[in-house]
């Protein structure tokens, strides 16, 4: 698209350097005879110059939009894509209906019909711009892209439209849609837009310089317009994307932001209920983090993803060992109807997990991290306890519901959980690097002969980078602490441990 963008404006070009020479306005900008340079040459020079430098960044950022693999919210948002797109094309055909009852409908003055003309460019440019950058940050690059090809188009279609209009969209579209990916959050959000704007009003310079000499309206219009797109690209994000996210489930980087907050209504709640398993959460958060960084992932989701994954066992704490400080309620039940209690804290926290309108896919992440693993604990007690071979429980009794980890960030957050819950049953911090390297060697095989990692795209060697970070730290932050003089253990440690409750 950009390259079109690139011809088009070269033959602008062409049109300003070569203006008619018979035409009055030709004659009189021509210089004297003795030099016979159009008096006009330096404003066409500098104007299209602008232009061909714009359009080759839009060639080279629309290249490496379609060269770079989709970012994480461009795969979590990509089931909206329609209804984004859609919605988003109507709107902008809303904002031309609009124009053309309130500024299409104007003076039949000519030098008014061209200031109209102006002012009716400028707010279509920052429309197409300003939307796609709302559809950047939720679809991404590409969907974006689209966006602005489509808004070419439907300009194109329209009988008092000029060319002009139909290439900005797809030089200035492609750049400021990156510049809303590069600055993110709210301040930069008044970056982007600043910039934006200023792109808005270096095209529309670039165009009147290549065919004429600026008035002073144009240059005021074209201010105004670097203006108006700074401060309405923050206003619209910050009101739009809330709603879209409350309205169709969708996630951004502002509202994983938002999540990481230890303050969050649902983690203060969490954090009462439930201490040792919020404190639980937290140690798997540094973990996940830590493992989503080495091997390219979003931190900020893996962090948030652990904050929120075991919110379900709020409903019944002190069935998770975490939580028990003396008695063991487990050793009054069956097997079986211990691990229908424990099975069910995911049900429950997918439930408290729409309560307070957590994203889909950080509620995905609460059975997700399970997958269908087995209670191996309780399915070997409940064997124990069987007469006979034929009484032995079906394993699928003992198994978590799933679905299987389907994207990296919640095999990454199985794993972590069962490796922090490892190390803290065998005391990783008074065991030596090798038995360390071990007890995560045998927690990650288990998991992986289990099948739980069949449907995520982890690789080979993306799973070797991760039982690297694991080892790493794990043992940093399960180490040995000095044992202070005088100091004495109070309380009786739990004489039952089992993995499959923690």
């Amino acid at each position: 698209m950009a390259g079109i963008s690139l011809v088009l404006a070269l033959v602008r070009i062409n049109l300003g350097l070569f203006p008619p020479t018979l035409s009055p306005e030709s004659l009189k900008n021509q210089s004297l005879p003795l030099t016979g340079v159009p008096m006009d040459s330096i404003h066409v020079f500098l104007g299209t110059s602008l232009l061909v430098f714009l359009a080759i960044v839009s060639i080279m950022v629309t290249y490496r939009t379609f060269m770079d693999p989709p970012n994480e919210f461009e795969r979590i948002n990509q089931t909206h894509f329609l209804q984004i797109l859609l919605g988003s094309i109507l709107l902008f055909l809303i904002i031309l209906s609009t124009l053309s009852i309130l500024i299409g409908q104007g003076s039949t003055a000519s030098i008014l019909s061209e200031h109209h003309f102006l002012i009716t460019q400028n707010i279509e440019l920052i429309a197409i711009i300003l939307i796609g950058n709302i559809i950047t940050l939720l679809l991404g690059k590409k969907s974006a892209t689209l966006f602005f090809l489509i808004s070419s188009m439907i300009i194109a279609l329209l009988p008092t439209s000029r060319y002009e209009m139909i290439v900005l969209p797809l030089i200035a579209g492609p750049i400021s849609s990156s510049l809303a990916l590069i600055l993110p959050g709210r301040i930069g959000s008044l970056k982007s837009g600043l910039l934006s704007g200023l792109i808005t009003g270096l095209l529309f310079l670039g165009m009147e310089l290549s065919v004429k000499d600026p008035t002073v309206f144009t240059l005021q219009t074209e201010a105004i317009a670097v203006i108006a797109t700074t401060l309405l690209f923050p206003m619209l994000e910050n009101v739009a994307m809330p709603l879209l996210e409350k309205s169709l489930g969708l996630l951004s980087e502002a509202s994983l932001t938002e999540l990481l907050d230890l303050n969050h209504p649902l983690l203060r709640e969490f954090s009462k209920k439930a201490p040792g398993s919020f404190f639980h959460s937290l140690a798997v958060a540094q973990i996940a983090e830590a493992a989503a960084l080495s091997i390219g992932e979003n931190t900020k989701l893996a962090r948030v993803s652990a904050y929120f994954h075991d919110i379900g066992k709020m409903d019944k704490p002190q069935y998770f060992i975490e939580n028990q400080s003396t008695f063991n309620r487990h050793e009054l039940l069956t097997p079986r109807m211990s691990s229908l209690i424990l099975i069910d804290h995911v049900r429950k926290g997918i439930e408290i997990g729409k309560k307070y309108d957590l994203p889909e896919i950080i509620i995905s992440a609460i059975p997700e991290h399970h997958g269908t693993r087995v209670m191996q604990y309780f399915l070997r007690k409940s064997r124990d306890g069987a007469n006979s071979p034929a009484d032995f429980p079906s394993e699928s009794d003992f198994r978590y519901p799933g679905p299987k980890p389907q994207n990296k960030i919640t095999a990454i957050l199985m794993m972590a959980d069962a490796i922090e819950a490892t190390g803290r049953a065998v005391k990783i911090q008074d065991a030596s690097p090798a038995r360390a390297i071990s007890v995560i060697d045998e927690t990650l095989m288990e998991i992986q002969k289990d099948g739980q990692l069949d449907e995520c795209p982890l690789t080979i060697s993306e799973i070797a980078t991760l039982k690297e970070v694991f080892v790493r730290t794990l043992l940093q932050t399960q180490h040995k602490r000095i044992a202070y003089p005088g100091a004495k253990t109070t309380g009786i440690a739990p004489s039952w441990k089992p993995k499959d409750a923690s």
